[in-house]
């Protein structure tokens, strides 16, 4: 999983790193985001909910302005959409329409066979919160 915040304009204000090889490769900057998207072992996770050896990072606080939008989404969202694609369907309107244009996108993605997007049909979980 992994939290996005979105500011109204779709400026991306957090974005934490995935636990998994590959993400700590693209948070290095030892792989760009596309790539890590198409990578063979982006399935591969470090860090999982309800295992023994579950590491909880807990950060600074960080302030969420009133027309914030905050994400935390599973794998399957991270997977199928890139960050600016999430970013524009999350940052504006009502919650549920975002939600409702998020969850079709990512279905959209796992059902295709379009090579230059990515695609791994996978479990989607996400919450979307504004204050």
């Amino acid at each position: 999983s992994q939290i996005l915040l979105v500011g109204n304009r779709g400026k991306v204000k957090l974005q934490t790193c995935a636990h998994s090889p590959v993400g700590f490769a693209v948070e290095s900057g030892m792989l760009s985001e596309a790539d890590g998207m198409h990578h063979e072992d982006r399935h591969i996770v470090s860090n999982v909910i309800g295992a023994r050896d579950c590491r909880i990072e807990i950060g600074s606080r960080r302030k969420i302005s009133r027309r914030d939008t905050l994400l935390i989404g599973s794998d399957g969202v991270f997977d199928n959409l890139q960050v600016d694609e999430i970013a524009e369907l999350i940052r504006k309107g009502p919650l549920s329409d975002a939600a409702r244009d998020l969850f079709n996108q990512i279905w959209q993605r796992m059902a295709g066979s379009d090579e230059a997007h990515p695609c791994k049909p996978d479990d989607v979980t996400f919450i979307l919160f504004r204050l």
